[in-house]
């Protein structure tokens, strides 16, 4: 029942594109609410295609960055790691991509670096949202990741200097 449920309700939000294509913002919103509910169930095929339809509708909306951040999401974890990485570089330069998406992007960027062996690339990406980031949890993941890399590979002076920076950084407001 529940399956069944789930896939009337994607039908409603594809319906929305059909029965409005003039309104792309409610386009968007409802092809990124149908991928939502197929990655739930697994359907990934699916969900990519509704969620790149929600980056590709969704100019001057959330849905737009919401939209590529889940689409890259997918594709890393289903091991597309190229592909991600590129799907989190276009989010990242989206001319009016708010900054809290950015700094998601530019975080896992770092993290698909990283798993493909690119450490100083991982680490520059880390160090872009830890040092001009404007969530301070995004900033603390940042630095984190950033340090934990360090330890890693057994830099610890390293890590011990990027923890420093850490607390100097996130002090006046913690």
């Amino acid at each position: 029942a529940r399956e069944s449920a789930r896939r009337r309700a994607v039908g409603a939000y594809r319906a929305v594109r059909r029965y409005f294509p003039a309104a792309r913002a409610l386009g968007a919103e409802g092809a990124f609410r149908a991928g939502e509910l197929l990655r739930s169930s697994s359907a990934d095929e699916e969900a990519l295609a509704e969620f790149e339809l929600a980056r590709d509708l969704g100019h001057g909306t959330e849905f737009r960055p919401r939209g590529g951040l889940e689409y890259a999401h997918l594709l890393r974890r289903r091991s597309r790691l190229l592909d991600a990485l590129g799907a989190y570089a276009e989010v990242a330069s989206m001319d009016d991509v708010e900054s809290r998406y950015l700094e998601e992007a530019l975080y896992w960027t770092g993290c698909v670096q990283a798993r493909l062996g690119r450490e100083r690339e991982a680490r520059g990406s880390w160090e872009r949202v830890a040092r001009r980031g404007r969530d301070p949890l995004e900033r603390v993941r940042a630095f984190d990741a950033w340090a934990s890399s360090l330890v890693e590979t057994a830099d610890l002076e390293a890590a011990a200097g990027v923890l420093e920076l850490c607390r100097g950084e996130l002090s006046p407001i913690a």
